[in-house]
């Protein structure tokens, strides 16, 4: 069987356990909408960055007697009947191709497993992962297992792992990095497909299905994070995703979006004049976004901290607002600049990591997004790029894309 990343990242991981360590992990399900509709599935991205196995239901096990790992993936038995309804089933074969694991079982066989496990095995602690606790994750797979099973047996202990895949996903492997450079590349080409509809009078919900249409030609099933279309003063909104209203001449408009590929997410930010040219004062303020973006992003390199590029991002933006006009101290930044200027990037579109207490390494990628948001000018500007951090410094994995405004000025009338 060839050597896949999936293994490289399991032995990594099994290195942190301990004897009589047992390690579960859970693909997920379907989400419950209503009735007898479910939202799609979208598997765990922990269980997928150890597996390669996008398939619901489906669960890692790992138990360590001794020095010996013995790892196990089970998978749903597939059901003719049940294909008939929904389409092909994984099968074991595939699953031992996709994962690089040599033992695949059936979730008919776990019981009997649980019990080895324990007779056994001797198992002394459960790894799970456990996030750390917020009301939208009390109810995971992993939470009812945890509790399960210290229901039924008292003297177990029960352990997370969440902190070391953290680690482990912080740092991407070259797998990884091929993966965001698609799910980039093919962004661009989705904002090129968006520009050349982009004119007045045209809805925000036309312009990202315009981008929507382009992803899944170039094979992006899916968006990174929903997607932001926001014209006018609904661009000072950070998150605004209704996208629903006309965009007018002289308006810019701000878009925040993304393709997934392989699960891997772009995130990326650009802002375009309605009418193909900027005014006088959009262009000012534009041109001090896009100067925050380039040196913060120049200072990009191993041992430097998040702290340090808000840091740099804040001081060139509070001087360029001062320089037009706009503020006189420092002080009023917070008005106009209200987010950090970045955050990790992978199989999350906001990734694992620590933000606050991480040094940059090679291999980590970040964004680089800063932005004003200039409410009584009906003016909101957002610029990012998506960053590898490399042993020497940086490497700008969206570079194609241009961001500079006489650039995006010509790419806009290249398109149209």
């Amino acid at each position: 069987m060839k050597q896949m990343p999936f293994q490289s990242r399991r032995k990594v991981l099994y290195q942190t356990m301990r004897e009589g360590d047992l390690l579960v992990l859970f693909a997920g399900a379907a989400v419950h909408r209503s009735a007898d509709a479910h939202y799609p599935f979208s598997v765990n991205r922990n269980f997928y960055y150890l597996t390669g196995i996008d398939a619901k239901d489906a669960r890692l096990v790992a138990v360590k007697t001794g020095q010996e790992i013995r790892e196990t993936l089970y998978i749903a038995r597939p059901d003719p009947e049940r294909e008939k309804w929904d389409g092909y089933m994984l099968t074991a074969e595939q699953a031992k191709d996709g994962s690089g694991m040599e033992r695949v079982h059936f979730l008919d066989q776990w019981s009997a497993a649980e019990a080895e496990w324990l007779i056994h095995d001797h198992v002394k602690t459960i790894l799970l992962d456990l996030e750390p606790l917020h009301p939208a994750h009390v109810h995971t797979d992993a939470r009812h297992y945890a509790n399960e099973m210290v229901a039924k047996h008292p003297y177990l202990r029960v352990d997370t792992i969440h902190d070391q895949l953290w680690k482990l996903r912080t740092v991407k492997d070259e797998v990884e990095i091929d993966a965001l450079r698609q799910a980039i590349a093919i962004t661009h080409e989705g904002l090129s497909h968006m520009l050349a509809g982009f004119k007045p009078g045209v809805r925000e919900y036309a312009l990202q299905a315009r981008f929507d249409y382009a992803l899944r030609l170039q094979g992006a099933r899916e968006n990174a994070f929903e997607s932001i279309v926001a014209g006018g003063a609904r661009a000072t909104v950070l998150h605004y995703i209704e996208n629903q209203a006309v965009v007018q001449e002289g308006e810019l408009v701000l878009f925040d979006l993304g393709a997934a590929y392989q699960h891997y997410c772009a995130d990326i930010s650009r802002t375009f004049p309605v009418s193909g040219v900027f005014s006088e004062r959009q262009r000012q303020v534009y041109d001090v976004v896009c100067q925050a973006l380039e040196e913060t992003t120049a200072m990009i390199k191993p041992g430097v901290s998040f702290t340090e590029l808000n840091e740099c991002a804040k001081t060139i933006l509070a001087d360029g607002l001062m320089r037009i006009g706009v503020m006189t101290s420092p002080e009023q930044l917070p008005t106009y600049y209200y987010h950090s200027v970045g955050h990790f990037l992978g199989l999350d579109t906001h990734d694992v990591g620590d933000r606050k207490g991480t040094l940059l390494e090679p291999g980590m990628v970040i964004t680089v997004e800063p932005g004003l948001y200039i409410a009584e000018w009906d003016i909101g500007i957002r610029l990012e790029d998506d960053v590898l951090v490399t042993g020497d410094g940086h490497d700008v994995l969206s570079m194609a894309i241009p961001r500079r405004a006489d650039d995006v000025l010509e790419w806009m009338k290249n398109v149209r």
